[in-house]
Protein backbone atom coordinates (compact mmCIF):
# COMPACT_ATOMS: atom_id res chain seq x y z
CA UNK A 1 0.00 0.00 0.00
CA UNK A 2 2.99 2.34 -0.33
CA UNK A 3 2.00 5.61 -1.96
CA UNK A 4 3.43 6.25 -5.39
CA UNK A 5 5.12 9.58 -6.01
CA UNK A 6 3.84 11.40 -9.09
CA UNK A 7 2.23 14.55 -10.35
CA UNK A 8 -1.35 13.26 -10.15
CA UNK A 9 -0.94 11.96 -6.60
CA UNK A 10 0.95 15.04 -5.42
CA UNK A 11 -1.54 17.60 -6.72
CA UNK A 12 -4.46 15.70 -5.16
CA UNK A 13 -2.75 15.47 -1.76
CA UNK A 14 -1.76 19.17 -1.74
CA UNK A 15 -5.28 20.39 -2.51
CA UNK A 16 -6.91 18.04 0.02
CA UNK A 17 -4.40 19.03 2.73
CA UNK A 18 -5.04 22.74 2.05
CA UNK A 19 -8.82 22.30 2.35
CA UNK A 20 -8.46 20.26 5.57
CA UNK A 21 -6.18 22.87 7.15
CA UNK A 22 -8.64 25.67 6.37
CA UNK A 23 -11.45 23.67 7.98
CA UNK A 24 -9.35 22.96 11.09
CA UNK A 25 -8.67 26.64 11.76
CA UNK A 26 -12.02 28.00 10.65
CA UNK A 27 -12.92 29.36 14.10
CA UNK A 28 -9.43 30.81 14.52
CA UNK A 29 -9.79 32.70 11.24
CA UNK A 30 -13.20 34.04 12.25
CA UNK A 31 -11.67 35.56 15.41
CA UNK A 32 -8.80 37.31 13.64
CA UNK A 33 -10.79 40.44 12.59
CA UNK A 34 -11.84 40.85 16.23
CA UNK A 35 -8.23 40.86 17.47
CA UNK A 36 -7.19 43.28 14.73
CA UNK A 37 -9.98 45.67 15.73
CA UNK A 38 -8.91 45.41 19.37
CA UNK A 39 -5.35 46.41 18.51
CA UNK A 40 -6.53 49.31 16.35
CA UNK A 41 -8.99 50.52 19.03
CA UNK A 42 -11.98 50.08 16.75
CA UNK A 43 -15.23 49.37 18.63
CA UNK A 44 -18.51 47.89 17.48
CA UNK A 45 -21.39 50.32 17.03
CA UNK A 46 -24.05 50.17 19.77
CA UNK A 47 -27.41 51.75 20.61
CA UNK A 48 -27.59 50.95 24.33
CA UNK A 49 -28.44 52.36 26.81
CA UNK A 50 -29.55 54.84 24.13
CA UNK A 51 -28.56 55.84 20.64
CA UNK A 52 -25.50 58.07 20.80
CA UNK A 53 -24.33 56.79 24.19
CA UNK A 54 -20.61 56.85 24.93
CA UNK A 55 -18.68 54.28 22.90
CA UNK A 56 -15.05 55.13 23.42
CA UNK A 57 -12.18 52.64 23.57
CA UNK A 58 -9.62 52.70 26.36
CA UNK A 59 -6.37 51.79 24.53
CA UNK A 60 -5.27 48.95 26.80
CA UNK A 61 -4.50 46.43 24.06
CA UNK A 62 -2.57 48.78 21.73
CA UNK A 63 -0.65 50.17 24.73
CA UNK A 64 0.59 46.70 25.67
CA UNK A 65 1.38 45.69 22.06
CA UNK A 66 3.18 48.95 21.29
CA UNK A 67 5.19 48.64 24.51
CA UNK A 68 6.33 45.08 23.76
CA UNK A 69 7.03 45.66 20.07
CA UNK A 70 10.08 47.99 20.35
CA UNK A 71 11.47 46.01 23.27
CA UNK A 72 11.49 42.80 21.24
CA UNK A 73 13.01 44.61 18.25
CA UNK A 74 15.74 46.10 20.41
CA UNK A 75 16.52 42.77 22.04
CA UNK A 76 16.98 41.11 18.64
CA UNK A 77 18.69 43.86 16.68
CA UNK A 78 20.67 45.96 19.14
CA UNK A 79 23.69 43.66 19.42
CA UNK A 80 26.56 44.97 17.31
CA UNK A 81 27.53 42.88 15.45
CA UNK A 82 24.18 41.16 15.24
CA UNK A 83 25.84 37.76 14.74
CA UNK A 84 28.35 36.55 17.32
CA UNK A 85 30.98 33.89 16.70
CA UNK A 86 33.23 32.29 19.28
CA UNK A 87 36.76 31.37 18.09
CA UNK A 88 37.79 27.81 18.89
CA UNK A 89 41.42 28.80 19.39
CA UNK A 90 43.33 32.10 19.65
CA UNK A 91 44.42 31.99 16.01
CA UNK A 92 40.74 32.08 14.95
CA UNK A 93 39.98 35.39 16.68
CA UNK A 94 40.70 37.59 13.65
CA UNK A 95 38.79 35.33 11.29
CA UNK A 96 35.84 35.19 13.67
CA UNK A 97 35.71 38.99 13.89
CA UNK A 98 35.83 39.34 10.09
CA UNK A 99 33.04 36.78 9.69
CA UNK A 100 30.94 38.59 12.29
CA UNK A 101 31.30 41.87 10.40
CA UNK A 102 30.46 40.24 7.08
CA UNK A 103 27.34 38.54 8.45
CA UNK A 104 26.30 41.77 10.18
CA UNK A 105 26.54 43.61 6.85
CA UNK A 106 24.62 40.84 5.07
CA UNK A 107 21.76 40.88 7.59
CA UNK A 108 21.48 44.66 7.73
CA UNK A 109 22.16 45.58 4.10
CA UNK A 110 21.98 42.65 1.69
CA UNK A 111 19.00 40.84 3.24
CA UNK A 112 17.55 44.03 4.76
CA UNK A 113 16.01 42.01 7.57
CA UNK A 114 14.71 44.83 9.77
CA UNK A 115 11.45 45.77 7.94
CA UNK A 116 10.50 42.10 7.61
CA UNK A 117 11.31 41.40 11.23
CA UNK A 118 9.26 44.42 12.30
CA UNK A 119 6.13 43.09 10.59
CA UNK A 120 6.79 39.56 11.85
CA UNK A 121 6.98 40.62 15.49
CA UNK A 122 3.85 42.78 15.17
CA UNK A 123 1.99 39.85 13.63
CA UNK A 124 3.11 37.58 16.47
CA UNK A 125 1.91 40.07 19.09
CA UNK A 126 -1.52 40.63 17.53
CA UNK A 127 -2.29 37.18 16.09
CA UNK A 128 -0.25 34.97 18.39
CA UNK A 129 1.60 33.33 15.49
CA UNK A 130 3.94 34.74 12.87
CA UNK A 131 5.88 32.96 10.14
CA UNK A 132 8.94 34.13 8.24
CA UNK A 133 10.09 32.58 4.97
CA UNK A 134 13.77 32.63 4.00
CA UNK A 135 14.54 31.93 0.34
CA UNK A 136 16.92 32.97 -2.41
CA UNK A 137 15.68 35.86 -4.53
CA UNK A 138 16.69 35.78 -8.19
CA UNK A 139 15.26 38.56 -10.34
CA UNK A 140 16.08 39.30 -13.95
CA UNK A 141 14.99 41.75 -16.61
CA UNK A 142 15.13 41.68 -20.41
CA UNK A 143 17.30 44.29 -22.14
CA UNK A 144 17.61 45.13 -25.85
CA UNK A 145 21.07 45.94 -27.20
CA UNK A 146 21.62 47.52 -30.63
CA UNK A 147 24.86 46.92 -32.57
CA UNK A 148 25.83 48.70 -35.80
CA UNK A 149 28.08 47.28 -38.54
CA UNK A 150 29.04 48.27 -42.09
CA UNK A 151 26.21 47.59 -44.49
CA UNK A 152 28.12 44.80 -46.29
CA UNK A 153 28.89 42.79 -43.11
CA UNK A 154 27.62 39.16 -43.28
CA UNK A 155 25.25 38.23 -40.49
CA UNK A 156 27.43 35.38 -39.20
CA UNK A 157 30.41 37.74 -38.84
CA UNK A 158 28.20 40.24 -37.00
CA UNK A 159 27.11 37.46 -34.62
CA UNK A 160 30.74 36.47 -34.02
CA UNK A 161 31.65 40.08 -33.20
CA UNK A 162 28.68 40.55 -30.85
CA UNK A 163 29.36 37.39 -28.85
CA UNK A 164 33.15 37.73 -29.13
CA UNK A 165 33.72 34.28 -30.53
CA UNK A 166 35.11 32.57 -33.63
CA UNK A 167 33.04 31.80 -36.68
CA UNK A 168 33.77 28.09 -36.21
CA UNK A 169 31.66 27.84 -33.01
CA UNK A 170 28.57 29.44 -34.58
CA UNK A 171 26.03 26.88 -35.74
CA UNK A 172 22.68 26.86 -37.51
CA UNK A 173 22.51 30.50 -38.58
CA UNK A 174 18.95 30.59 -39.93
CA UNK A 175 16.87 33.42 -41.32
CA UNK A 176 13.40 32.97 -39.81
CA UNK A 177 11.53 35.94 -41.34
CA UNK A 178 12.25 38.32 -44.18
CA UNK A 179 9.99 41.12 -42.90
CA UNK A 180 12.03 44.02 -41.49
CA UNK A 181 13.52 43.71 -39.00
CA UNK A 182 14.50 40.18 -40.05
CA UNK A 183 14.64 37.54 -37.35
CA UNK A 184 17.65 35.23 -37.30
CA UNK A 185 18.26 32.22 -35.07
CA UNK A 186 21.69 30.83 -34.27
CA UNK A 187 23.49 28.56 -31.83
CA UNK A 188 26.51 30.20 -30.19
CA UNK A 189 28.66 28.14 -27.82
CA UNK A 190 25.79 25.69 -27.45
CA UNK A 191 23.26 28.40 -26.56
CA UNK A 192 20.30 29.31 -28.77
CA UNK A 193 20.11 33.05 -29.54
CA UNK A 194 17.61 35.15 -31.47
CA UNK A 195 18.58 38.34 -33.33
CA UNK A 196 16.65 40.98 -35.25
CA UNK A 197 18.51 42.44 -38.22
CA UNK A 198 17.60 45.57 -40.18
CA UNK A 199 19.38 47.47 -42.91
CA UNK A 200 19.59 51.25 -43.01
CA UNK A 201 21.00 53.28 -45.91
CA UNK A 202 24.40 53.34 -44.19
CA UNK A 203 24.53 50.55 -41.58
CA UNK A 204 23.52 47.03 -40.67
CA UNK A 205 21.78 47.08 -37.29
CA UNK A 206 21.56 43.94 -35.17
CA UNK A 207 19.29 43.93 -32.11
CA UNK A 208 19.90 41.31 -29.43
CA UNK A 209 18.02 40.58 -26.23
CA UNK A 210 19.74 39.58 -23.04
CA UNK A 211 18.71 38.76 -19.49
CA UNK A 212 20.32 40.90 -16.80
CA UNK A 213 20.33 39.82 -13.17
CA UNK A 214 19.13 42.68 -11.00
CA UNK A 215 19.07 40.79 -7.70
CA UNK A 216 20.72 37.56 -6.65
CA UNK A 217 20.69 37.37 -2.86
CA UNK A 218 18.92 35.84 0.16
CA UNK A 219 15.47 37.17 0.96
CA UNK A 220 13.53 37.03 4.22
CA UNK A 221 9.81 37.78 3.94
CA UNK A 222 6.93 37.92 6.36
CA UNK A 223 4.17 35.48 5.40
CA UNK A 224 0.56 36.20 6.36
CA UNK A 225 -0.55 33.21 8.45
CA UNK A 226 -3.89 33.17 6.64
CA UNK A 227 -1.92 32.23 3.51
CA UNK A 228 -0.41 29.16 5.16
CA UNK A 229 -1.83 25.68 5.49
CA UNK A 230 -0.43 24.03 8.62
CA UNK A 231 -1.92 21.13 10.62
CA UNK A 232 -3.44 22.43 13.86
CA UNK A 233 -1.47 19.90 15.92
CA UNK A 234 1.86 20.77 14.27
CA UNK A 235 4.81 21.57 16.58
CA UNK A 236 6.47 24.96 16.69
CA UNK A 237 9.32 23.65 14.54
CA UNK A 238 7.76 23.50 11.08
CA UNK A 239 10.45 21.03 10.01
CA UNK A 240 8.61 18.50 12.18
CA UNK A 241 5.12 19.31 10.88
CA UNK A 242 3.59 16.77 8.55
CA UNK A 243 3.31 19.40 5.81
CA UNK A 244 3.34 23.13 5.12
CA UNK A 245 1.40 24.72 2.26
CA UNK A 246 2.06 28.30 1.17
CA UNK A 247 -0.48 30.17 -0.94
CA UNK A 248 0.75 33.14 -3.02
CA UNK A 249 -0.02 34.97 -6.26
CA UNK A 250 2.02 35.50 -9.43
CA UNK A 251 1.34 37.24 -12.71
CA UNK A 252 1.57 35.31 -15.95
CA UNK A 253 4.81 37.16 -16.76
CA UNK A 254 6.34 36.11 -13.42
CA UNK A 255 5.37 32.50 -14.06
CA UNK A 256 6.97 32.58 -17.52
CA UNK A 257 10.19 34.02 -16.05
CA UNK A 258 10.34 31.19 -13.49
CA UNK A 259 9.95 28.71 -16.34
CA UNK A 260 12.78 30.39 -18.25
CA UNK A 261 15.02 30.28 -15.16
CA UNK A 262 14.26 26.59 -14.64
CA UNK A 263 12.46 27.16 -11.35
CA UNK A 264 9.16 25.93 -12.82
CA UNK A 265 8.77 23.16 -15.40
CA UNK A 266 7.47 24.12 -18.81
CA UNK A 267 3.83 23.39 -19.58
CA UNK A 268 2.17 21.97 -22.63
CA UNK A 269 0.44 24.27 -25.09
CA UNK A 270 -2.95 23.22 -23.71
CA UNK A 271 -1.88 23.87 -20.12
CA UNK A 272 -0.58 27.35 -21.01
CA UNK A 273 -3.98 28.11 -22.54
CA UNK A 274 -5.65 27.01 -19.29
CA UNK A 275 -3.32 29.23 -17.26
CA UNK A 276 -4.02 32.23 -19.50
CA UNK A 277 -7.76 31.58 -19.13
CA UNK A 278 -7.38 31.65 -15.33
CA UNK A 279 -5.58 35.01 -15.43
CA UNK A 280 -8.79 37.05 -15.54
CA UNK A 281 -10.97 34.96 -13.20
CA UNK A 282 -9.66 36.33 -9.90
CA UNK A 283 -9.06 32.82 -8.57
CA UNK A 284 -11.25 30.64 -6.33
CA UNK A 285 -13.20 31.94 -3.35
CA UNK A 286 -10.84 33.05 -0.60
CA UNK A 287 -11.83 31.36 2.66
CA UNK A 288 -9.41 33.66 4.53
CA UNK A 289 -11.01 36.87 3.27
CA UNK A 290 -12.15 37.96 6.76
CA UNK A 291 -8.75 38.99 8.17
CA UNK A 292 -7.72 40.57 4.84
CA UNK A 293 -10.91 42.61 4.54
CA UNK A 294 -10.52 43.78 8.13
CA UNK A 295 -6.99 45.01 7.39
CA UNK A 296 -8.33 46.91 4.41
CA UNK A 297 -11.10 48.43 6.53
CA UNK A 298 -8.66 49.53 9.21
CA UNK A 299 -6.30 51.21 6.76
CA UNK A 300 -9.08 52.56 4.55
CA UNK A 301 -7.25 51.18 1.50
CA UNK A 302 -9.56 48.84 -0.38
CA UNK A 303 -8.44 46.42 -3.06
CA UNK A 304 -9.81 47.65 -6.37
CA UNK A 305 -9.55 46.50 -9.97
CA UNK A 306 -7.24 49.01 -11.60
CA UNK A 307 -7.18 49.46 -15.34
CA UNK A 308 -4.03 47.97 -16.82
CA UNK A 309 -2.93 46.18 -13.64
CA UNK A 310 -2.00 42.55 -14.39
CA UNK A 311 -4.19 39.82 -12.99
CA UNK A 312 -2.56 37.37 -10.63
CA UNK A 313 -2.90 33.61 -10.47
CA UNK A 314 -3.22 31.81 -7.15
CA UNK A 315 -0.57 29.13 -6.57
CA UNK A 316 0.02 26.60 -3.79
CA UNK A 317 3.51 25.49 -2.75
CA UNK A 318 3.17 22.14 -0.98
CA UNK A 319 6.05 21.05 1.25
CA UNK A 320 4.92 17.47 1.58
CA UNK A 321 6.61 14.14 2.51
CA UNK A 322 6.59 11.37 -0.12
CA UNK A 323 8.34 8.08 -0.65
CA UNK A 324 10.17 9.13 -3.79
CA UNK A 325 12.71 6.33 -4.29
CA UNK A 326 10.67 3.34 -3.11
CA UNK A 327 12.65 2.64 0.07
CA UNK A 328 9.55 2.90 2.32
CA UNK A 329 10.94 6.11 3.82
CA UNK A 330 9.42 9.51 3.06
CA UNK A 331 11.55 12.27 1.57
CA UNK A 332 10.76 15.99 1.59
CA UNK A 333 9.35 17.32 -1.69
CA UNK A 334 8.12 20.64 -3.06
CA UNK A 335 5.09 20.64 -5.33
CA UNK A 336 3.61 23.79 -6.92
CA UNK A 337 0.07 23.62 -8.30
CA UNK A 338 -2.52 26.09 -9.51
CA UNK A 339 -5.07 26.55 -6.72
CA UNK A 340 -8.10 26.92 -8.98
CA UNK A 341 -7.04 24.07 -11.26
CA UNK A 342 -4.72 21.65 -9.40
CA UNK A 343 -4.28 19.55 -12.55
CA UNK A 344 -1.81 22.27 -13.65
CA UNK A 345 1.43 21.31 -11.88
CA UNK A 346 4.38 23.71 -12.22
CA UNK A 347 6.92 21.54 -10.45
CA UNK A 348 7.36 18.35 -8.43
CA UNK A 349 10.87 18.20 -7.00
CA UNK A 350 12.73 16.85 -4.03
CA UNK A 351 13.32 19.65 -1.55
CA UNK A 352 17.11 19.41 -1.66
CA UNK A 353 16.93 20.05 -5.41
CA UNK A 354 15.40 23.47 -4.64
CA UNK A 355 17.12 24.30 -1.34
CA UNK A 356 20.57 22.83 -0.91
CA UNK A 357 20.09 22.45 2.84
CA UNK A 358 16.96 20.32 2.27
CA UNK A 359 15.00 22.20 4.94
CA UNK A 360 11.62 23.87 4.68
CA UNK A 361 12.28 27.64 4.43
CA UNK A 362 9.91 28.62 7.26
CA UNK A 363 10.46 29.81 10.82
CA UNK A 364 7.48 30.12 13.18
CA UNK A 365 7.19 32.63 16.03
CA UNK A 366 4.65 32.03 18.80
CA UNK A 367 3.87 34.48 21.60
CA UNK A 368 1.88 32.40 24.10
CA UNK A 369 1.92 28.78 22.88
CA UNK A 370 -0.99 26.46 23.54
CA UNK A 371 -0.12 22.81 24.35
CA UNK A 372 -0.68 20.40 21.46
CA UNK A 373 -1.62 23.20 19.05
CA UNK A 374 0.29 25.24 16.51
CA UNK A 375 -2.01 28.25 16.84
CA UNK A 376 -1.02 30.37 19.84
CA UNK A 377 -2.58 33.28 21.75
CA UNK A 378 -1.90 36.91 21.00
CA UNK A 379 -2.07 39.97 23.23
CA UNK A 380 -5.59 41.05 22.10
CA UNK A 381 -7.00 37.61 22.86
CA UNK A 382 -5.44 37.47 26.33
CA UNK A 383 -6.55 41.01 27.20
CA UNK A 384 -10.04 40.59 25.71
CA UNK A 385 -11.90 40.47 29.04
CA UNK A 386 -9.80 43.22 30.58
CA UNK A 387 -10.25 45.44 27.53
CA UNK A 388 -14.02 44.95 27.66
CA UNK A 389 -14.19 45.84 31.34
CA UNK A 390 -12.14 49.01 30.85
CA UNK A 391 -14.42 50.10 28.02
CA UNK A 392 -17.60 49.37 30.01
CA UNK A 393 -16.44 51.22 33.12
CA UNK A 394 -15.22 54.21 31.13
CA UNK A 395 -18.35 54.50 29.02
CA UNK A 396 -20.65 54.06 32.03
CA UNK A 397 -18.92 56.97 33.75
CA UNK A 398 -19.38 59.15 30.66
CA UNK A 399 -23.04 58.12 30.40
CA UNK A 400 -23.56 58.94 34.09
CA UNK A 401 -22.26 62.46 33.47
CA UNK A 402 -24.55 62.77 30.45
CA UNK A 403 -27.56 61.81 32.59
CA UNK A 404 -26.60 64.36 35.26
CA UNK A 405 -26.23 67.12 32.69
CA UNK A 406 -29.40 66.20 30.80
CA UNK A 407 -32.19 65.41 33.32
CA UNK A 408 -35.39 63.71 32.27
CA UNK A 409 -38.80 63.25 33.86
CA UNK A 410 -42.48 62.44 33.45
CA UNK A 411 -45.65 64.46 33.21
CA UNK A 412 -49.36 64.02 32.59
CA UNK A 413 -50.99 65.83 29.67
CA UNK A 414 -53.12 67.90 32.07
CA UNK A 415 -49.95 69.56 33.38
CA UNK A 416 -50.09 71.95 30.43
CA UNK A 417 -47.64 70.14 28.14
CA UNK A 418 -48.51 68.59 24.82
CA UNK A 419 -49.05 64.84 24.80
CA UNK A 420 -45.70 64.02 23.13
CA UNK A 421 -42.06 64.15 24.15
CA UNK A 422 -40.75 67.59 25.04
CA UNK A 423 -37.08 68.63 24.79
CA UNK A 424 -35.51 70.16 27.88
CA UNK A 425 -33.16 73.12 27.45
CA UNK A 426 -31.05 74.62 30.24
CA UNK A 427 -31.80 78.19 31.25
CA UNK A 428 -35.50 78.11 30.37
CA UNK A 429 -38.66 77.84 32.49
CA UNK A 430 -41.64 76.06 31.04
CA UNK A 431 -45.12 77.40 31.93
CA UNK A 432 -47.41 74.76 33.52
CA UNK A 433 -50.71 74.81 35.43
CA UNK A 434 -49.49 72.82 38.44
CA UNK A 435 -45.81 72.34 39.20
CA UNK A 436 -46.67 69.42 41.44
CA UNK A 437 -47.79 67.58 38.33
CA UNK A 438 -44.16 67.42 37.15
CA UNK A 439 -41.60 65.04 38.59
CA UNK A 440 -37.94 65.38 37.56
CA UNK A 441 -35.59 62.40 37.83
CA UNK A 442 -32.38 63.11 39.69
CA UNK A 443 -29.94 60.28 38.87
CA UNK A 444 -26.91 59.90 41.08
CA UNK A 445 -23.59 60.96 39.60
CA UNK A 446 -21.33 59.08 41.96
CA UNK A 447 -18.43 57.83 39.83
CA UNK A 448 -15.78 57.29 42.47
CA UNK A 449 -16.34 53.52 42.34
CA UNK A 450 -15.48 53.38 38.65
CA UNK A 451 -12.35 55.47 39.12
CA UNK A 452 -11.14 53.17 41.91
CA UNK A 453 -11.97 50.09 39.84
CA UNK A 454 -10.13 51.42 36.81
CA UNK A 455 -7.08 52.29 38.90
CA UNK A 456 -7.07 48.79 40.33
CA UNK A 457 -7.19 47.29 36.84
CA UNK A 458 -4.29 49.43 35.65
CA UNK A 459 -2.34 48.35 38.69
Amino acid sequence: NRRTFGRATARQAIKEAWDDDQLDRHEWLLDQPRWLRAYQGRVESKDVPWTGASNLNVPVTPTVVDALHPRLMAGLLNPDPIVGLKPREPSDATRAEQTERFLDWAVREEIDLFPTLDRTILSMLTQGVAVMKVTWDLRTRSLLDTHEFPLTTPVDQAIAAIYQTDLQVIEAVTRVTDTPPDQWDAVVKGQHVTLHVESTPTHLRVHTEREEVIRDAPRAEWVAVEDLGIPSDAPTDLQEAHHVIHRYYLTLDQIRRKVRLGIFDDLTEEQWQDVEALEGTGGPDDETAGPKEEKQTITGAQVTDRQGEPERIELLDGYYPWDVNGDDLEEETLTTVCAEKPSIVFRVKRLEAVFRHGQRPFIAWQLFPVPDSFWALGVPQILDGLQTEFNVIHNQRIDAGTLANTPYGWYVPSAGYAAEKQPIEPGFLQPVDDINSIKMAQPANWTAWSEREEAALWG
